[in-house]
């Protein structure tokens, strides 16, 4: 799938214990998910959706992203702190976790579009299980048009 994508571009980082800023294509914008009742950027989700059926179940639970254990400091329980959250550099400041537009660069997008290091996202059994076909479409749709809060 999206894996072969892992080589690095825009400035990638020398080590496979951290993700390269980018990934080597842009993510597929162009998928279809039924659930959110678009085709081909037709009608996109909103952050609300993409938070209600993705991040919250998938992401801000117990043993993830929540306050007291969310890894660098991303909290994704809370739909507004989890907007806020992504928008922003990462806990070290050098990147950008969400670039509205952009599914080649970002930390989000290049986490979840690799499924075979240790720093994929989400982690599972084994570590980077990728999340479903679905799942991605609609994170690559919402972020491929603008990532808008509303």
């Amino acid at each position: 799938m999206i894996s072969a994508l892992m080589t690095a571009a825009c400035g990638s980082r020398p080590t496979d214990s951290t993700p390269p800023l980018c990934l080597a294509e842009p993510a597929d914008a162009t998928c279809t998910n039924a659930l959110y009742g678009f085709h081909n950027g037709v009608l996109s989700p909103t952050f609300d959706d993409v938070f209600t059926n993705t991040l919250s179940p998938t992401c801000g639970t117990e043993k993830c992203h929540v306050a007291g254990v969310a890894p660098n400091g991303l909290e994704l329980d809370m739909e507004d702190l989890a907007y806020t959250d992504l928008m922003a550099e990462n806990a070290a400041g050098t990147e950008k976790r969400v670039i509205p537009g952009d599914t080649k660069c970002g930390e989000m997008i290049v986490r979840i579009e690799t499924h075979d290091r240790p720093w994929s996202m989400p982690l599972g059994q084994p570590p980077g299980l990728p999340l479903d076909d679905g799942t991605l479409c609609a994170i690559r749709h919402w972020i491929a048009n603008g990532a808008q809060r509303q």
